[in-house]
């Protein structure tokens, strides 16, 4: 799976174990100009908002 496949979330990668810090902390942020919205299934889906 490819960062890019999610449109919706802008990543940042806040610390690595390889710089010296205790554990690595990726952040997920969803864009503000993205809608979520649950499936018939129970899974998030995103759509771009109008």
């Amino acid at each position: 799976m490819l960062l890019q496949e999610f449109s919706c979330l802008d990543f940042t990668l806040e610390g690595t174990i390889a710089k010296g810090d205790p554990v690595c902390t990726l952040r997920f942020v969803r864009r503000k100009d993205h809608e979520l919205a649950k499936d018939g299934q129970g899974f998030i889906k995103t759509k771009k908002a109008a």
